[in-house]
């Protein structure tokens, strides 16, 4: 029976050798020798493992039976490394997009602030330059301001000037004739004098 099973598993063995032999070329063709986890490689590893179970199974054979089960964890590893890969490669898509997104809002942000910022930019410029010709206008106000007053001071001064003339030009002329007053109060005195004297002559003359 020993000797039936050691026939059987190295029939089986040999066969499947076979089968494989097409597919290790193409590994070996296409770089992938030694590739687990190349798709035919492991389909073929789970065509192994079924008929190594099933062939394990009538011949009550544990080396097949141990191999076919060797073989189904080594297609569900590989599977699941499969799944992994699959998997990790949609969560770096999802994350690569997620920063995608995250960029262009990142830059639509600092393309909003920028414009923000010229804009407050060109606020201040605005408000400065309202600034200086409102301060312009205010000056030149106080200058106009400045300017109305001293000429109304100086048209004051001037009417005062002409409103003090008159009584200037009546104490000239009292002046005047004050001063002719006492011109011909000298004048009356002098004659008197004359007058005197000639008097005092003519009492002279008829005394001698």
């Amino acid at each position: 029976m020993d000797t039936l099973r050691n026939v059987a598993r190295g029939s089986v063995k040999t066969w499947l050798r076979a089968v494989r032999l097409p597919l290790s070329v193409a590994e070996r063709v296409t770089g992938r020798d030694g590739d687990a986890g190349w798709a035919p490689s492991v389909v073929y590893d789970a065509f192994a493992s079924q008929v190594k179970g099933m062939t394990g199974l009538v011949l009550r054979d544990d080396d097949l039976m141990t191999e076919s089960r060797l073989h189904q964890t080594k297609v569900e590893k590989v599977r699941e490394a499969k799944q992994a890969e699959a998997l990790a490669e949609i969560r770096r898509a999802e994350a690569d997009q997620r920063m995608r997104r995250e960029k262009a809002e990142l830059e639509r942000e600092k393309a909003e602030i920028a414009q923000r910022a010229e804009e407050r930019t060109e606020q201040l410029e605005q408000q400065k330059q309202r600034a200086k010709a409102s301060t312009r206008t205010a000056a030149a106000k106080r200058e106009q301001s400045a300017r109305q007053k001293a000429e109304a001071r100086t048209k004051a001064a001037q009417a005062r000037r002409e409103a003090a003339r008159p009584a200037e030009v009546e104490d000239e002329l009292r002046a005047v004739r004050t001063a002719e007053q006492a011109v011909a109060a000298k004048s009356k005195v002098a004659r008197i004098d004359q007058a005197l004297e000639a008097n005092k002559a003519r009492r002279r003359s008829n005394g001698s």
